[in-house]
């Protein structure tokens, strides 16, 4: 089961373009994110994008999976236009197993939509 939840992270990773000057505290056992479960992450993403889509800044969104009782929000906090991309920065509140943890990332809009963590905070 670890090295599943390590695979999974590491593809988010991957995919997310992190930088390696991104704080990784995350992948550490007190935190929530480490675990959640792949559906626990697959509402968590889908509640990042719909967040900086469709919410305004100050808005929140709330997501949880009812089967493992894990939560969070995300709440947009600023937009900005760098380089002529839309960056957005949030507050990202995650709960799991009595773990809490509260993180804020910048994300910009790539070219297909989908919003990525950019190294800048």
């Amino acid at each position: 089961m670890f090295m599943k939840r390590m695979s999974i992270i590491i593809f988010l990773l991957i995919l997310s373009n992190m930088s390696v000057a991104i704080n990784l505290n995350f992948l550490n056992e007190s935190a929530p994110a480490f675990h959640f479960t792949d559906d626990d992450f697959k509402i968590f993403l889908a509640t990042v994008q719909n967040a900086l889509n469709d919410k305004k800044d100050g808005e929140q969104l709330v997501w949880k999976n009812d089967k493992t009782g894990h939560a969070g929000l995300i709440k947009p906090l600023n937009t900005i236009i760098e380089n002529g991309t839309s960056c957005r920065t949030a507050l990202i509140f995650n709960r799991a197993n009595n773990k809490k943890a509260t993180t804020r990332y910048k994300f910009c809009k790539q070219p297909d939509g989908e919003w990525k963590i950019s190294p800048g905070k």
